[in-house]
C-alpha cells in the first residue's frame, strides 16, 4: 500500500506542475499555435486522474484481498494505459489542430 501511496503522490505532484506550469510541456514549445489550456488539461489532469485511481484502487483491491503482485501488475498497467492516452491525445490534438 505504501508504493501506491508513493507513486500517487508522484503522479500528484507531477499533474499539478503540468497545470500549473504548462509553457515547459515540449509539445507547446515546438507549436505555438497549440492551445496551452487544452494541453493543460490533458497532461496535467490524466496524471491526476491515474493517482486517484491508483491510491483508490489499491485500496479497495487490497480490502478485497488482492495480492501485493496482483496490486504491482494493476499498478503497472495503469501507468502504461495513462501514458499510452497522454501520449496520444496530445498528438491528436496536435494533428487536428494544423
Amino acid at each position: 500500500m505504501k508504493e501506491s501511496l508513493v507513486i500517487a503522490a508522484i503522479l500528484f505532484l507531477c499533474g499539478v506542475i503540468a497545470w500549473l506550469r504548462p509553457q515547459w510541456i515540449a509539445a507547446l514549445r515546438k507549436n505555438p499555435q497549440t492551445d496551452p489550456r487544452i494541453i493543460r488539461r490533458i497532461v496535467g489532469g490524466i496524471p491526476l486522474l491515474m493517482a486517484l485511481l491508483i491510491a483508490g484502487g489499491s485500496w479497495l483491491l487490497q480490502r478485497a484481498g488482492c495480492t501485493d503482485d496482483q496490486l504491482a501488475m494493476l499498478r503497472i498497467g495503469v501507468l502504461f494505459v495513462g501514458l499510452i492516452t497522454v501520449i496520444s491525445l496530445v498528438e491528436h490534438y496536435k494533428k487536428r489542430k494544423r
